[in-house]
C-alpha cells in the first residue's frame, strides 16, 4: 500500500519524536470568515474540525516519528491533511519527497558555495574586516585563522545569513567602517561611550549604552549629510593609504638607500649638465673662431670631471681614438677604457 514519507529537519534524530495533536487550533474559513478552530484527529470521522464531529470517540492526541520518520498511509487522509496545516510543518519536519529533497540539496549546496565565496578573500585585512562586519565586533581580537574558521562555519551552517548580510545596501559601508576599525584609524574610547579618531581623540558618534560602534557609525555613514560626508571621504583616503603600505612596505633601509641613490643622482646629473655647458661653449668659440673642435675638449672633460663619464661616453671615445672596439672582457670596466683614452691622448 502506498505511503508518504514524513522526516523530522536537521541531523539530530531522537529515537521517538512526538507531535502533538491536542488542543491545537488551526485557521478554518467558513461562511466566507477564518478563524481559529480546534481540530482532532479521529480515524473514520468526516472532517479534522472536531465541531463537525457528533459522536463520542476520543481524538487521538499524538503520533510519532521514530528515528526521524512518520509513515502515513496515503489512504488517511485526515491525518494528512492535519500534517500539511500543523503550524510544526516544515519547521521540525517535512513532507519527503526523493526528486524534491535532491532538488533542496542541491540548493543547499549552491547557498554554502556563494557564502563560501563571499568569504573566501586572500588578505588577512579583508578577512578580518568581514568578520566584523558578519560575525560582530569581538572579531577585532580574534586572529586571521579564527576569523577564517568562524566564517567558514558561518557559511556552512547558515550561508543565507552571509549572503543577507552581502546583499544589504549598507555593506560596503560597514566593510570600509570594519577597516577603519582594523586599521585603527578610528576607535571606541576607553569608556565605550564614543567612537573617535585613533590619532587625534576627536569624537565621530557618541555610543549610548549597549550600542555598537560598528553598527552605529554604519547607521551614520549610511545617512548622507555634510558631516557624514566628510567622514566618509577621510575614513577612504586614510584606509586606502594604510593599505596600499601595508601591501607595499617599504623598510627603513630601503628608504635610506633610495633618498642616497636620488641625492647621488641628483648630483651627477648637475656634473653633466655643466660638462655639456662647457662643451657647449668650446664648441660656439671653435665655430667662431673657424677653429675645428676636436678631442682636445673632451680631454679637458675627462681631466676635470673623469667620475662624471658614463661607460657609453667612455666606450664611444675609445673607438673614436682607436678606431675599433672596446675588448669584450673590458666593455664593463670603465677604469681601464679611462686609463687607454688617456694613454691616446698623451
Amino acid at each position: 500500500m502506498n505511503k508518504v514519507i514524513f522526516r523530522l529537519i536537521g541531523n539530530m534524530f531522537p529515537v521517538s519524536w512526538e507531535l502533538p495533536l491536542r488542543n491545537i487550533f488551526l485557521p478554518r474559513k467558513k461562511d466566507g470568515q477564518t478563524s481559529d478552530k480546534l481540530i482532532a484527529y479521529r480515524k473514520g470521522a468526516s472532517s479534522i474540525w472536531d465541531e463537525d464531529y457528533k459522536g463520542d470517540k476520543e481524538a487521538i492526541g499524538a503520533v510519532y516519528f521514530e528515528d526521524g520518520v512518520l509513515e502515513v498511509e496515503a489512504t488517511d487522509t485526515l491525518l494528512l491533511e492535519i500534517l500539511e496545516k500543523h503550524r510544526f510543518n516544515n519547521v521540525h519536519y517535512e513532507k519527503f519527497d526523493p526528486n524534491t529533497s535532491a532538488e533542496k540539496k542541491l540548493a543547499d549546496f549552491e547557498l554554502r558555495e556563494t557564502a563560501l565565496e563571499i568569504v573566501s578573500v586572500a588578505e588577512e585585512f579583508e578577512i578580518k574586516a568581514l568578520a566584523l562586519v558578519i560575525l560582530g565586533q569581538d572579531a577585532l581580537t580574534w586572529t586571521d585563522t579564527q576569523c577564517r574558521a568562524e566564517l567558514k562555519t558561518k557559511a556552512y551552517d547558515d550561508p543565507k545569513s552571509i549572503i543577507d548580510e552581502s546583499e544589504k545596501p549598507d555593506y560596503e559601508v560597514k566593510y570600509l567602517v570594519g577597516l577603519a576599525y582594523l586599521k585603527d584609524i578610528i576607535k571606541d574610547n576607553s569608556a565605550q561611550t564614543a567612537v573617535e579618531w585613533a590619532d587625534n581623540g576627536g569624537v565621530i558618534i557618541r555610543l549610548a549604552v549597549g550600542e555598537n560602534g560598528i553598527d552605529q557609525m554604519t547607521k551614520f555613514l549610511a545617512v548622507k549629510t555634510e558631516a557624514s560626508t566628510i567622514t566618509m571621504q577621510r575614513l577612504g583616503q586614510l584606509t586606502q593609504q594604510k593599505v596600499s603600505k601595508a601591501n607595499n612596505p617599504v623598510s627603513k633601509d630601503a628608504v635610506v638607500d633610495s633618498k642616497e641613490k636620488d641625492l647621488l643622482l641628483s648630483e651627477k646629473d648637475k656634473e653633466i649638465e655643466e660638462l655639456k655647458a662647457k662643451l657647449a661653449a668650446a664648441t660656439k668659440t671653435a665655430l667662431e673662431t673657424k677653429e675645428e673642435v676636436t678631442t682636445d675638449v673632451v680631454k679637458e672633460k675627462l681631466e676635470e670631471q673623469e667620475e662624471a663619464l658614463s661607460i657609453e661616453e667612455l666606450t664611444a671615445e675609445y673607438v673614436k681614438l682607436y678606431d675599433s672596439k672596446v675588448p669584450v672582457n673590458k666593455k664593463s670596466n670603465a677604469a681601464w677604457i679611462l686609463s687607454k683614452i688617456k694613454e691616446a691622448q698623451q
